[in-house]
């Protein structure tokens, strides 16, 4: 039986390889191009596979967003309801409805006007977040 070092890929057909024939030097050049195209073919095969993860983690984003967006839009539509409910039963309550809707809007501008003085940071892009601070042996926190 002979090694797998004398066998020629010439024949472009899987399963056993014929030997390989010439001299020294041409052998070394056959299985040195034989080397040469298994390299090129892994990577393509490399490439392929970055392309096909990269459409599956776009896939997946898209699905998260579309998801989302719905989850949303079904969230808007049942606050809306809320509010209006809110208020009709608020105007009810002090004998006219635009006297309801007229309270819940001012209590939206007032949350409105309470977030945008607090100006949270919603968004931290680029950051990562700041590590929890550990406690010294004396029991107090102490940041690294």
């Amino acid at each position: 039986m002979e090694s797998p070092h004398h066998l020629d890929r010439t024949s472009g057909q899987e399963g056993p390889l014929a030997p390989v024939s010439g001299n020294k030097a041409q052998r070394i050049a056959q299985h040195t191009q034989h080397l040469v195209d298994d390299l090129k073919t892994w990577v393509d095969l490399r490439i392929e596979l970055a392309q096909m993860e990269l459409e599956e983690r776009v896939e997946a984003k898209a699905n998260q967003i579309a998801l989302g967006v719905i989850v949303g839009g079904i969230a808007l539509l049942a606050v809306v309801f809320g509010l209006t409910a809110l208020a009709l039963g608020i105007g009810a309550w002090l004998g006219h409805a635009g006297w309801g809707f007229l309270v819940v809007t001012g209590l939206l501008v007032l949350l409105a006007v309470v977030i945008r003085a607090a100006q949270p940071e919603l968004v931290q892009v680029g950051r990562s977040p700041e590590p929890p601070a550990r406690p010294d042996p004396d029991g107090t926190s102490a940041t690294p």
